[in-house]
């Protein structure tokens, strides 16, 4: 009985992400959980992948982990 498999569906996990936008917002939440999501359609997130993927290219660290997220 120990030795069962114990893991939830998909669906059923609680993630980090899921408990950020709990605070954040519970209708980005609503709409994660859903699948449903906008970013792909924003101007302000292309541009913040650009930055990103431009900035701070001599730095070592230029990612941190926080958390292991």
């Amino acid at each position: 009985m120990l030795n069962e498999d114990l893991s939830l569906p998909q669906d059923l996990r609680i993630t980090g992400i899921k408990i950020n936008y709990l605070f954040v917002c519970e209708r980005k939440l609503w709409l994660f959980d859903r699948g449903i999501g906008m970013e792909h359609t924003s101007e302000k997130v292309l541009l913040g992948k650009i930055l990103e993927e431009s900035s701070y290219l001599s730095e070592e660290k230029r990612k941190i982990m926080i958390d292991e997220l």
